[in-house]
């Protein structure tokens, strides 16, 4: 790939430069494209000269512009004799905050005389001579300010660099990453964070520090004093730090120091004040530059201090559990174990992964461990430790909740109907709530193997119970009527048991993450089912970009570009939906799973749509391997999309025979769609 991109994401302040007759100054702070965007401005200009401004050069009067001089000044006049001996039609003046005093006040002479079209760039948060401050203060030329690309600009950008598309998810982190500032931009992608999968550029591994990126970042914090390095390397191994937090740790003058040089923010969160460093990677330069005991010793006061303080927020367990590990340090495993239930319930599936390992051979900590391989599709190895934790000693509730993922990880990974686990966990317990909700996890696996009539039965009654249920035991109840009354194509009913589980979530979306992102889904598909696509939008965007539900999990991501796919291809938009189907390609695990059906159905349906019968038939091939087959849910997106690849093969008697076979499903939203 060439370090040298083309230039994209700036046509509008193109434009305005090359329409300002008198010149323009352009402001902005490093890297985020001054120079590259006036020298596309001029590019196809005559008569262009250039004036680089160095600290250098700063030395010396008029030393920035010692090329374009006479080698021997005159004893009258200096500024008339330099202006008059700049003969060019435009003069690019770049840098001009380092200009030395008389430079400065040649490019205001020049500006005021209007012999010469000035496009001057400065660095905002630099002190420019008051000669340059005057260009746009006293109105001799307007002033551009460049601010950071936006979301769109940066795909832009990328994809003309890139010469093809940046997935969705890698773009934004990207795009938050690098601030939109375009320099980073383009360092963290020449860095290799970002790999080409099937034709989509997916980002990967950790960032990577470029040399320049470095260099960069090191002129930006600049020198500084020892209690203001401390206060960094505290913010880049824990941030956010509350502001009297970092102030004990460091010094409040180096606080107040850090913020009025804007290398931190300060954020106000009801009566507190959190500090965090300005810019992202300003936390990855600092971290590379502290050596192994530096950072242990910054991590375990990180951990001293928010232990001491009694682990009051909810992230302070999880933080101060990450900080003792990575410093090497032994930790009470009921910690790990709670910290492990936070990063589960954020979707930090890895280090959910990690501290469930770190916790230990307990049950508990088994069970930890298999929910988090099971989030992560890898069904095989999560199997084997749900087993270790069955057998092991387990709390009532922790056996309840090992019974439920297990069943689910055996149907949904592994394409097993097997409930004997929920089956033996309810014959241990006395408790009604912890009976029903393992019945509803039971009604679950009905539901999706095809007998809706034993769920509908199980739901109804549940519906007549005897006893006053709790929360949890009501909450799954709606969890598993909803999708019930989806498939049945009773859709407000479905959209109502939506709304009411919402409204008891609202409090702690964390907390059910899982449940949280299914009810949004099948709210959606209720909605698309009763022709109200706004609202099914609406509802797979709350889930696409709820961090508070899904972070950063794979499965859900997958699921939310599946349904948004469905209902490009609904609103007619098959190119569309192909797009985003592909993004869901790419995120599907590489052994067979359900959601492999659903996936690759939407990309068969809308290659067919676009005419393209032998790309659809492609993908119903992979799903023969990859597609999990437990039951309609699953397999009747593909039966979907072969009643079209017959259409668009010119079978339309084939297609019609395939269509009224669907609609004597049961499930009456596939049904609906096939008529």
């Amino acid at each position: 790939m060439s370090s040298t991109w083309p230039f994209a994401g700036r046509g509008g302040q193109l434009a305005e430069l090359r329409s300002a007759r008198a010149g323009v100054v352009v402001l902005g702070p490093a890297g985020a494209g001054k120079s590259r965007l006036v020298a596309e401005a001029v590019r196809d200009l005559p008569d262009v000269a250039w004036v680089r401004a160095t600290t250098a050069a700063a030395e010396l009067p008029l030393g920035a512009f010692a090329h374009l001089l006479p080698a021997s000044p005159p004893a009258g006049n200096l500024l008339r004799w330099a202006s008059e001996s700049i003969t060019a039609g435009v003069l690019v003046v770049d840098d001009a905050h380092a200009l030395d005093p008389a430079s400065a006040a040649l490019v205001h002479f020049l500006a005021a005389q209007r012999t010469v079209r000035l496009l001057v760039t400065v660095r905002a948060g630099e002190r420019p001579p008051d000669a340059v401050v005057a260009l746009w203060k006293d109105d001799l030329l307007p002033c551009l300010t460049l601010d950071a690309l936006s979301l769109d600009e940066t795909a832009d950008v990328l994809g003309r660099a890139l010469a093809g598309r940046v997935e969705s998810d890698s773009l934004a982190r990207l795009w938050r990453t690098s601030q939109g500032n375009p320099l980073y931009l383009r360092e963290l992608v020449l860095s290799g964070v970002l790999r080409d999968v099937g034709g989509l550029w997916l980002w990967h591994g950790p960032v990577r520090m470029s040399t320049t990126m470095r260099e960069t970042i090191a002129a930006r914090i600049g020198d500084l004093a020892a209690g203001e390095r401390s206060a960094l390397e505290h913010l880049a191994h824990g941030e956010p730090l509350g502001a009297d937090l970092l102030a004990a740790l460091t010094s409040p003058a180096a606080v107040q120091g850090l913020e009025s040089r804007q290398l931190v923010t300060v954020q106000t969160d009801g009566r507190r004040l959190h500090v965090r460093l300005a810019h992202p990677l300003y936390g990855e330069a600092i971290r590379a530059s502290c050596g192994t005991l530096r950072t242990r010793e910054v991590l375990r006061t990180l951990a001293d201090a928010v232990a001491s303080s009694g682990l009051r927020r909810r992230d302070d367990v999880l933080r101060v559990a990450v900080w003792r590990l990575d410093a090497g340090d032994r930790a009470d495993p009921s910690l790990l174990l709670r910290a492990c239930g936070h990063a589960r319930a954020v979707r930090d599936l890895p280090l959910a992964e990690r501290l469930a390992r770190a916790a230990g051979d307990s049950g508990e900590a088994l069970l930890a461990l298999a929910s988090a391989l099971f989030l992560q599709d890898r069904y095989t190895e999560a199997e084997e430790f749900y087993a270790r934790a069955w057998a092991s000693s387990l709390s009532p509730a922790h056996r309840m909740e090992c019974a439920a993922m297990g069943t689910l990880n055996l149907l949904w990974g592994l394409g097993r109907d097997d409930t004997s686990m929920l089956d033996e966990a309810a014959r241990r317990t006395s408790d009604p709530d912890q009976r029903q909700i393992l019945r509803c996890f039971a009604v679950s696996s009905r539901y999706y193997v095809g007998d809706l009539g034993a769920s509908a039965a199980e739901v109804a009654a549940a519906r007549r119970a005897s006893w006053p249920m709790g929360d949890a035991a009501r909450g799954s109840v709606l969890t598993v009527e909803a999708p019930l009354r989806v498939a049945t194509g009773e859709t407000g009913r479905a959209l109502e048991c939506v709304t009411e589980l919402m409204t008891m979530l609202a409090a702690e979306p964390q907390a059910k993450p899982s449940i949280t992102g299914i009810l949004i889904d099948n709210g959606a598909l209720a909605a698309a089912m009763s022709g109200d696509l706004d609202q099914a939008d609406r509802l797979t965007a709350m889930l696409a970009s709820g961090e508070e539900y899904v972070g950063s999990w794979n499965r859900a991501a997958l699921q939310a570009c599946v349904r948004r796919a469905c209902l490009l291809r609904l609103r007619g938009r098959p190119a569309d939906a192909l797009s985003t189907g592909g993004e869901a390609l790419v995120r599907l695990p590489g052994v067979p799973t359900v959601y492999a059906g659903p996936c690759l159905g939407e990309l068969a349906h809308a290659h067919a749509l676009l005419g393209d019968a032998e790309a659809a038939e492609d993908v119903l091939a992979r799903a023969a391997v990859q597609a999990l087959a437990t039951g309609p849910v699953t397999d009747l997106p593909l039966a979907h999309a072969r009643v079209w690849v017959r259409a668009a093969r010119g079978d339309v008697q084939g297609a019609i025979d395939a269509a009224l076979e669907i609609a004597g499903s049961p499930y009456l939203m596939f049904a609906l769609f096939a008529l």
